[in-house]
């Protein structure tokens, strides 16, 4: 299972877009499970293309699998990470929070 730690380090976000290249299907569940949310485009791309993925990632599951108890260890391996910044650790920690109502859609 990917390190958070290891991922947060990985530049530029190349990880989270081969994820959504090799899991298109999924990418598009999440885009279409944000819609009704009315969420600006630039936070539903934060969401469904950099939280959700990573989300993924670290679990080793795919987004029909991810629970709401996955999302809450995601969010502890985040507060927990030593390789994210105070700033780092909390935007993907609210961008995490976001991907609740997509994973309970």
């Amino acid at each position: 299972m990917p390190d958070l730690d290891l991922l947060a380090g990985k530049g530029k976000g190349g990880h989270l877009s081969l994820w959504i290249t090799l899991h298109p299907k999924q990418y598009q569940r999440a885009r279409r499970a944000a819609e009704p949310f009315g969420w600006c485009p630039a936070w539903s791309d934060r969401v469904t293309g950099n939280a959700l993925p990573l989300a993924c990632m670290i679990c080793g599951k795919a987004l029909h699998e991810l629970t709401e108890q996955d999302l809450d260890a995601v969010e502890d391996t985040i507060s927990s990470s030593t390789a994210l910044s105070r700033s780092g650790a909390h935007t993907y920690s609210v961008s995490t929070a976001g991907c609740v109502g997509c994973v309970i859609s």
